[in-house]
């Protein structure tokens, strides 16, 4: 029986290099891997702003809307009119069905994802100033703020 030899034995990789390799390879993957958690937090922390503007031009165009002395506030009722600085805040919970439209109501349902809170501050006899403050159920350490000024008169 004849055995076969390589004509070069120096065109293979010896086991120092291919250690070698395996060790960067390895290495860069984990930092790649490591990137993950930071794209998924960045995602939903996104995720929680866009629908926070959602909720937000939902919420200051419906209190836009005149006579500021009766406003149906998605179930709240409210009077802009006298509404003050140390009023307790209006509560309001939000979720997103499929359509894509916030839903927004008084009561919590089994899927809200947002609590709101809306403050109301007199500026002047001629105006009022709302901050709309919005937290994510299941993270409420994460608060949105958004001002505007919903009313002169």
């Amino acid at each position: 029986m004849k055995m076969l030899r390589r004509s070069n034995p120096a065109e293979a990789f010896s086991l120092v290099e291919t250690v070698l390799a395996l060790g960067i390879l390895a290495f860069s993957l984990m930092a790649i891997l490591g990137l993950f958690p930071v794209g998924f937090r960045q995602a939903t922390s996104v995720t929680a702003e866009t629908h926070g503007a959602q909720i937000a031009r939902e919420i200051f165009a419906t209190l836009r809307m005149p006579p500021f002395e009766d406003v149906d506030c998605f179930g709240a009722r409210l009077n802009l009119a006298v509404l003050n600085t140390d009023d307790a805040p209006v509560r309001l919970y939000a979720a997103f069905p499929v359509s894509g439209n916030p839903s927004i109501g008084p009561e919590a349902a089994g899927d809200t994802l947002y609590a709101l809170e809306l403050r109301f501050r007199r500026l002047d006899t001629a105006a009022n100033e709302v901050t709309l403050s919005l937290a994510p159920i299941h993270r409420s350490e994460d608060r949105l703020l958004f001002q505007s000024i919903v009313a002169k008169f």
